[in-house]
């Protein structure tokens, strides 16, 4: 068989960097070019801030990967009619690209990653167009985040409630979203071919990783910090259950004003002994990994609801591939690959002491390397990138020769 051109379309992420998508992406990938897959990104909408970019270029390669803006700019415009101008560019740059790479034989599968209910019919329409497969990619399942839109939710809510009718295949993160999936498909006359590909990391970036130095010991909390501000206050109230003067907590991702004021009057109110550092700007991967490894323990708090059964955090494969303690809880994914004092510390789900209890484990117990050593060989096994490369080539194989023979 000659080469599988992948196209990838997301406008959820900024390309080649960004945060935890833009990485997750960026392995996948990578994972398919190593398994001599040709794989290219388009971003149909800007990403970035004028005053702040972390993507400057229109188009390029990076890892192998070519990747470009489909409507001319990663910069995202300020007045009205050049945002207007701008959606419709994309809607039309994104067509006129995928039929262009048509033509030229560059196009035989598009993954889309995406929870726009527009955006997937636009991509459903013009795959069928060119009797191309379109998959989907899920990651998480019906979220209202703080700074969304009425539209913006009604359009994600559409999105979940109509995406498995428009797809070919679909690509899930976890168990939840698997059984969810299967569900859906068998209400079709044609069963969905869904495959489960885990959160990933590169575990040769963690390899003789000299850690980040710092004036204090701190514990480490990475995530969206809008999107999961109750977490992060949840974070702050049990590290200041510890009472520990000498231990400060480092918060590393994107963060608006607001939610910063939320949490520096969370750490007030819950009396933090410690120093609370934010770590508001984009960091690339040498430092975050740096900042990783660096740490006495790493924090993934989950709650026990919908959205955390069906989510896989991204930041658990670089968590545990870094080789620093990984405290979290017995929630959805985390639950099945990690085991409480062996691989991870793991509490109950939504118990402020208990996940208090289980950092002050990671600090303090005597078998805290070994199970940071365990967690580590987790990633190895269960979340290398290449190792996924190949369970997606061979399935995205598959679903191109079944297409083929239905037409």
């Amino acid at each position: 068989m000659p080469q599988i051109n992948v196209v990838y379309i997301g406008d959820l992420f900024g390309f080649p960097d960004g945060q935890a998508g833009s990485s997750y992406i960026r392995l996948l990938c990578r994972g398919l070019i190593q398994a001599g897959y040709r794989a290219r990104v388009l971003i149909p909408n800007p990403t970035e801030n004028k005053d702040n970019p972390i993507n400057t270029h229109t188009s390029g390669r990076v890892d192998g990967i070519d990747f470009e803006y489909t409507n001319g700019t990663p910069f995202k415009p300020t007045a009205l009619l050049n945002r207007k101008w701008s959606r419709l560019r994309s809607r039309l740059g994104t067509q006129l690209r995928l039929v262009q790479l048509k033509k030229y034989g560059e196009l035989d599968c598009v993954i889309l990653y995406s929870r726009s209910y527009q955006r997937l019919l636009e991509i459903r329409r013009i795959c069928s167009v060119l009797n191309t497969p379109l998959i989907t990619h899920l990651t998480e399942w019906r979220q209202n985040e703080v700074n969304s839109s009425k539209e913006e939710t009604r359009n994600a809510n559409l999105f979940y409630s109509e995406v498995f009718e428009h797809v070919d295949a679909v690509i899930v993160i976890s168990h939840f979203l698997e059984e969810l999936a299967n569900s859906a498909s068998l209400r079709q006359s044609i069963p969905l071919p869904i495959i489960r590909i885990p959160v990933l990391a590169d575990p040769q970036k963690f390899v003789n990783i000299h850690p980040i130095q710092r004036n204090r010991p701190y514990l480490l909390y990475c995530a969206r910090l809008d999107g999961y501000i109750e977490d992060a206050l949840f974070v702050i109230r049990a590290v200041a259950c510890l009472k520990r003067d000498d231990l400060d907590l480092v918060l590393v991702g994107k963060v608006s004003r607001v939610s910063q004021e939320r949490i520096y009057q969370a750490a007030q109110e819950s009396h933090f002994a410690g120093k609370i550092h934010l770590e508001c700007n984009f960091l690339p991967d040498d430092k975050l990994y740096k900042l990783y490894a660096g740490a006495e323990a790493l924090l993934a708090p989950l709650q026990e609801n919908e959205v955390s059964r069906a989510r896989f955090p991204f930041k658990l494969a670089g968590y545990l591939a870094s080789g620093a303690p990984v405290v979290s809880c017995q929630v959805g994914e985390v639950a099945r690959y990690l085991e409480d004092g062996k691989s991870a510390f793991l509490s109950r789900p939504g118990d402020l002491d208990h996940f208090s209890k289980k950092i002050a484990e990671a600090l303090i117990s005597p078998n805290r390397i070994q199970v940071a050593f365990a967690g580590q060989q987790v990633a190895r096994e269960h979340f290398d990138y290449c190792s996924q490369g190949d369970h997606l080539k061979a399935f995205i194989q598959q679903l191109i020769i079944s297409k083929s023979g239905k037409r």
